[in-house]
Order: structure tokens, then C-alpha cells, then sequence
């Protein structure tokens, strides 16, 4: 079962950084283009592939009818549906952007940003967007995100892959689809789950939400062009 909090006391409580802190640069981001555009280039690459959309569908552990509407662009994916489909369409994740981004290795030590605004490359979906808020290193397996999602944004196929993942709702309201059961989850609130488990989050609201989003192993770093280190794994086959 997933852990689900409500409103939590807030304490803050700041440490002095034990070595000296990096403050690294912001990186380039990454753009899908609409739905309809995303939908065609899905379809093109399909085709190319010989795959019809139930095969394509069992390779990404991903419903056939889900595909058919993110095919017609009447349905945005995710971080992990996207990168199911690229792998089984054998592609770059990146064959679906609409530019890539050449970005530097990340650097050693900690790192500090300054302010909610601060982010290490964006990855904009149709109806969410995704900011990174560390660039990660060696032997850091956790990659915290920002995540806006768009008013009465669709709802997504559910989907499971290695790792875990925790989230908490800074603004807005949210409709989390676990196991086929069904949350609301409003400013404050969080959830905490293994990615094994069957899941999608959407924004159902007329108002955006933002998410703090925490999850292992990463999926955004790849994404944006930042080497894989030895703790990172993406089990595509794991359900």
C-alpha cells in the first residue's frame, strides 16, 4: 500500500555544508513538442519499427489504447512511459524533443541551490513540466524534481518500473491513480510508494499544482544528457 500524509508541522533546521558547496550552473532544457506533433512523431517511428500498436504496447508495458491516444494527441506521457516507449521502439529518448541539449558532466561534492526557482535543466512535456533541482553525482541515486502540471491536464496510462518514489504537493491539487486505486491529494499532502506498483498522477483541477517529486534510480538525468554513473539502473523490464 502506498504512504499517503497529510499536512505535515513544519521545523526547519539548516546544517553548515561539512565541504565546500558547488553552485553549478543552470542546463539547456529539452522541449516536446505539442501533443499533435508528439502523437505523429510516436506514430512515424512506430511504423518505421514494423510494430503495430498492441505490439508496441506489450514491448512498453504500455495499453494499446493508451498509445492510440497519445498517437492522435489526446494523451501526454510521462517520464517513465516515454522512456518505455523509446526503448522499445529502439531510439534515443530524446528522438521525441524537439531539440537535444549538450550538457556538461555533473560535478563532485554537494550542491547547493539558492531559491525554488533554481533548477539544473527542464524537460517540458505536453501538460507537465519537469525541473531538475540537482544535477547529481557519483553515487547519488535520488533525483529530486519539480513537476507542474497544467489545469485538467490528461490522465495518463499507469505504469510501473524499478525504484521508489515520494511526492509532496506544494501547490495546487492532484489525482494520484494507484493500483487502480484512486487519491486526492491538495497542498501539503504527500505520497510515498515503490515504482513496482502500478501508477499515474494527473491534474484534474482549473488550476495548476507543482509537486515536489523524489525517486530512484534517476529518469531525468538521462534525459538531459548527464552520464550515467554506476548507481544508476532503469530496469525496463521490471513491472
Amino acid at each position: 500500500m502506498p504512504s499517503i500524509t497529510s499536512t505535515p508541522g513544519r521545523n526547519k533546521v539548516e546544517r553548515q555544508p561539512t565541504s565546500a558547496p558547488i553552485d553549478a550552473p543552470e542546463r539547456d532544457s529539452l522541449a516536446l513538442d505539442d501533443r499533435a506533433t508528439l502523437g505523429a512523431r510516436v506514430r512515424r517511428l512506430r511504423l518505421d519499427a514494423g510494430l503495430s500498436l498492441r505490439s508496441l504496447g506489450e514491448k512498453a508495458q504500455l495499453s494499446a489504447s493508451f498509445l492510440s491516444l497519445v498517437e492522435r494527441g489526446q494523451a501526454s506521457m510521462a517520464l517513465t512511459s516515454l522512456l518505455r516507449v523509446a526503448t522499445a521502439l529502439a531510439v534515443s529518448p530524446t528522438a521525441f524533443f524537439a531539440a537535444d541539449a549538450t550538457l556538461p558532466p555533473p560535478a563532485l561534492g554537494p550542491h547547493i541551490a539558492r531559491g525554488i526557482r533554481r533548477h539544473f535543466g527542464t524537460i517540458m512535456s505536453p501538460g507537465r513540466t519537469y525541473r531538475l533541482l540537482s544535477p547529481g553525482g557519483p553515487g547519488l541515486q535520488l533525483e529530486p524534481m519539480l513537476l507542474t502540471l497544467d489545469p485538467q491536464s490528461a490522465p495518463t496510462d499507469p505504469a510501473a518500473h524499478h525504484g521508489e518514489e515520494f511526492l509532496l504537493v506544494v501547490s495546487g491539487s492532484v489525482t494520484c491513480v494507484v493500483e487502480g486505486s484512486m487519491y486526492v491529494l491538495g497542498q501539503g499532502d504527500s505520497l510515498h510508494l515503490a515504482s513496482e506498483v502500478p501508477h499515474a498522477v494527473y491534474n484534474e483541477s482549473v488550476a495548476p499544482a507543482q509537486l515536489l517529486w523524489l525517486q530512484t534510480p534517476p529518469l531525468a538525468r538521462p534525459l538531459l544528457g548527464v552520464p550515467a554513473h554506476p548507481a544508476d539502473h532503469f530496469d525496463e523490464t521490471t513491472r
